[in-house]
């Protein structure tokens, strides 16, 4: 910053007294002050050689102002690299995540498919293998969710995290459905679907830390902290009222 500056100061102070008409005929060199600023600045080229005769003759420092313009011209151009190389890192950060993902998806597969599931040890390595392939989908769609809070624009229901709410609310009744299924089935095929979902795909869509940080913040919202109670209180029972209904659905 101050690399820059410095050149336009010293072309500054050289012109101050004709740029304020501080000195006889110091307002009659107005237009020829523009005309070299806007050649050199906007236009980025020489100002006439009449001009140029004209600055000398008054003790302009016009080459102050060339190096301002060329400083200028650097900094742009390096702010320019700068964001290509970001985005060229960024490029190769998402190619080398997706990449890493692929192979931990292709080597959990394998497993699955070569791992039995004749004994209990197997069985749950199974569920876990199974819940792990299946955790990103709780996560995208509770990521997709999370767009859902601040959305409502009426300040009655603005303060309401309601895309947390529903991530918590679906991964209850996930949880409630596959649990009663396991109930009622003795196939061990089911038994690694259910349990998979539920720890892999419920667990990663509801969130304990989210809930407990939006709480703590309403909380703090004076003088309206009551919202942190209506909105702790009112999850938890939702979610029990939800988690409930499902369970008895789903076994009854």
């Amino acid at each position: 910053m101050k690399k820059t500056f410095l050149p336009l100061q010293k072309w500054k102070e050289s012109t101050d007294k004709h740029r304020k008409g501080l000195v006889d005929n110091g307002g009659a060199f107005q237009n020829e002050l523009q005309e070299i600023e806007h050649a050199i600045i906007v236009d980025d080229k020489e100002p006439r050689e009449e001009l140029l005769n004209t600055a000398r003759d008054l003790g302009w420092d016009v080459d102050a102002l060339r190096d301002w313009k060329r400083n200028r011209k650097e900094e742009e151009k390096d702010a320019t690299d700068s964001d290509s190389n970001k985005g060229v890192f960024a490029d190769c950060e998402l190619t080398t995540s997706l990449l890493l993902f692929l192979i931990l998806t292709a080597l959990l597969l394998w497993w699955a498919i070569v791992v039995d599931y004749d004994s209990v040890t197997k069985k749950t390595r199974k569920t876990t293998i199974l819940s792990a392939l299946i955790a990103p989908l709780g996560t995208l769609l509770r990521w997709r969710l999370s767009k859902l809070n601040g959305y409502f624009t009426d300040p009655k229901w603005k303060w309401v995290p309601f895309g947390t709410l529903a991530a918590n609310l679906i991964g209850s009744v996930v949880s409630a459905l596959t649990a009663a299924i396991k109930l009622r089935t003795d196939d061990d095929l089911t038994e690694i679907w259910m349990g998979a979902l539920k720890t892999g795909f419920a667990g990663c869509l509801s969130t304990v830390s989210t809930y407990a940080a939006e709480t703590t913040k309403l909380m703090e919202l004076l003088p309206r902290q009551s919202y942190g109670y209506y909105y702790s209180i009112g999850s938890l029972i939702l979610g029990c009222i939800v988690g409930v209904l499902s369970y008895f659905w789903a076994v009854l």
